[in-house]
């Protein structure tokens, strides 16, 4: 069974972030995949210090994570030369701008059959 993480807005707080999933590793949860489905960046413009020690690789993404946007214009220059998606940095892929559509359906009768579907639009 693959087991994924799904995220919304991380605003750049990719330490509090990552320190969670290092957490749930810790404690024996394994995960295949991060999705982030928010802003993975500032919105607001602003610079984004933690980035540049994961970009460098001073600090390690403990999961493959791959991350929509930009979302918006102050996000743009996170992402240069990305237009249609790539790797931003070891184990950060950019999915680029496309339709993200995660479902979830659980049936109250059968517990057991429930089940997560995410999909990806290109």
């Amino acid at each position: 069974m693959v087991k994924i993480l799904v995220t919304g807005d991380v605003l750049g707080k990719l330490d509090s972030l990552y320190n969670r999933i290092r957490k749930l590793q810790a404690k024996g949860q394994s995960f295949s995949e991060l999705y982030c489905v928010g802003s993975f960046f500032p919105t607001d413009g602003s610079e984004c210090p933690e980035w540049d020690d994961y970009k460098t690789g001073e600090k390690r993404i403990p999961i493959s994570t791959y991350i929509l946007g930009p979302s918006n214009v102050a996000e743009s220059k996170f992402y240069a030369g990305l237009d249609n998606g790539g790797e931003l940095c070891a184990n950060i892929m950019c999915l680029g701008k496309y339709e993200f559509n995660l479902q979830m359906d659980v049936a109250p009768e059968e517990p057991h059959r429930s089940f997560l579907a995410l999909k990806i639009l290109f």
